[in-house]
């Protein structure tokens, strides 16, 4: 991540507000979360060099199972990519959701 990820940061979470409603049907879990899609590209922005965040912390975080995770993070990223995340993030962040859901099939 560069130097000016917490401006980064700051300016994804104003410029990409939409809210995101996941059921417990959808996820499995007990309990539905609601987050925003600017809450999973961050998530996924500081942990996409390392191969995704922890299956454990995606189901205590957003309340979604990883790949359901994954593949709603690639689904921002095709239809709206944030405007203050560089390409190579973009194109990372996209790659390692692939393999994250190819990893669970």
């Amino acid at each position: 991540m560069d130097c000016h990820a917490p401006f980064t940061l700051r300016r994804l979470v104003v410029a990409h507000n939409e809210r995101v409603s996941i059921s417990r049907e959808q996820t499995g879990l007990r309990e539905a979360k609601v987050v925003t899609d600017a809450d999973m590209v961050q998530f996924e922005l500081r942990w996409f060099e390392l191969g995704g965040g922890s299956a454990e912390e995606i189901r205590e975080r957003f309340g979604v199972e990883p790949v359901a995770f994954f593949a709603h993070v690639h689904d921002i990223l095709d239809r709206e990519p944030p405007p203050a995340v560089s390409r190579y993030a973009i194109e990372g962040m996209k790659r390692v959701a692939r393999a994250r859901q190819w990893l669970a099939a």
